[in-house]
């Protein structure tokens, strides 16, 4: 049987932080997994979340990962379907009929 390695923690100790990396010049943002020692990586074009990772980006994934990201917004927007204005049957009657 194997044994599970176990992961002791101070509950009094304050929870770790939510820390903002620049890999390049793109910014990462590193959040803890609750009650692990592990992290996760999210790649960020300004505000937006683009990519989702378990290990650390390099530069060359997060230039591809926006590149990704804007080329699917471009697309998206390019698709975008108008929808016709509902109308009903009824119409106004002019005024002055009876």
């Amino acid at each position: 049987m194997n044994e599970m390695t176990r992961l002791k923690t101070d509950r009094a100790a304050p929870p770790r932080l939510t820390t903002a990396i620049l890999v390049g010049k793109h910014v990462v943002v590193r959040r803890p997994i609750p009650r692990t020692p592990y992290h996760t990586y999210t790649v960020m074009d300004g505000n937006t979340p683009v990519w989702s990772l378990m290990s650390y980006p390099d530069a060359d994934e997060c230039e591809h990962a926006i590149w990704r990201h804007r080329a699917a917004a471009v697309q998206a927007d390019q698709t975008k379907i108008r929808r016709p204005v509902a109308r009903t049957g009824a119409r106004r009657a002019k005024k002055g009929a009876l």
